[in-house]
């Protein structure tokens, strides 16, 4: 038997942008604010035990309003939702979206706007007996705009139960657009990283095949306030090679120790609109005075759900908490 998902009306609780209150739950197809929405949505209408589904935030946002990525930056909260699933069903963490560099004023924030699908995947064991299926979920998302506004505690049960096979739902769209947007798991093969660090921080060093020219580079760092994110990210070539500058954090949380994050490259003749092309980053951070006396090494695969360290004080970016 498979069990049918079947998503029901958000209730949800909106946070108006300044000296505003909580607002009583009411049930809604999805929860607003005057710059923002979001819904709960899933890729398959149904989901067979022993398999994993994929459920998710759809949100969209207004010109000039934005999410935050699973690293805020230089300020804000990444969105969070907390779970109530039925025992032995799994929720794994938020899949992030390929961020963008967002200045607001003097800051540079990390995040995404438009219209982005954070998704969660969801496990039912083999074993699974009951004839229906609950998911609760609560969602709580910061917005970042002219002003700062909140878009939370956002409920929405999924139950039912049938015997058709999963097949695609309403979502499938939606889902082939977020993993379009996630960033590969391992650099391109061919190319070589090393990392080093030197007085000012961090220089990230990128051998590619000649057939390959880099117009442009960002890096965004999973480890929170290590890194300078409103600094600018110089890019020189150097030989055979080309180095992205990073500059520390004027009061870091903690020693940089490595280099871990997703990287966008922009190749030459993509067209600076483009949105390049992304992959993660995990690398060791070798002790140099210059970034030029770092020895070459390979980038090695880090899937993208695992956990980072987040700093103390701060809670963990994405999290899914019970």
């Amino acid at each position: 038997m498979n069990i049918r998902l079947l998503l029901l009306p958000l209730f949800a609780c909106l946070v108006p942008a300044a000296g505003g209150t909580w607002a009583t739950p009411v049930p809604v197809p999805e929860a607003r604010t005057p710059h923002a929405s979001v819904a709960l949505v899933a890729e398959q209408v149904t989901a067979a035990r022993g398999m994993t589904t994929w459920v998710g935030l759809r949100f969209r946002l207004q010109p000039r309003w934005h999410i935050y990525w699973q690293d805020p930056g230089d300020s804000g909260c990444p969105p969070s939702i907390a779970r109530e699933l039925p025992g032995g069903v799994g929720a794994g963490d938020i899949r992030w979206p390929t961020p963008k560099r967002l200045p607001v004023g003097p800051l540079t924030n990390f995040g995404h706007t438009g219209e982005v699908t954070l998704a969660v995947p969801i496990s039912v064991p083999a074993a699974f007996a009951a004839g229906e299926l609950r998911l609760l979920a609560r969602a709580l998302a910061g917005l970042r705009g002219s002003v700062h506004s909140r878009i939370g505690d956002a409920r929405a049960p999924a139950a039912g139960v049938g015997r058709p096979p999963p097949r695609p739902g309403a979502g499938r769209r939606l889902f082939a657009e977020a993993r379009a947007r996630w960033p590969a798991v391992a650099a391109p093969a061919g190319w070589r990283l090393s990392a080093a660090r030197h007085n000012s921080g961090v220089s990230l060093r990128l051998e590619t095949p000649s057939a390959v020219v880099i117009d442009a580079a960002s890096f965004f760092p999973f480890d929170e306030e290590l890194m300078d994110a409103a600094a600018e990210q110089t890019l020189q070539r150097q030989g055979q090679a080309q180095v992205l500058e990073l500059r520390a954090a004027a009061v870091p949380v903690a020693p940089w120790t490595r280099l871990a994050g997703v990287l966008v490259v922009q190749a030459a003749g993509a067209g600076s609109g483009g949105p390049g092309q992304s992959f993660v980053v995990e690398l060791p951070l070798a002790a140099a005075v210059t970034a030029r006396s770092s020895p070459a090494l390979s980038a090695g695969q880090a899937p993208a759900g695992v956990e980072r360290a987040s700093p103390a004080g701060r809670s963990k970016p994405g999290s899914i908490q019970t």
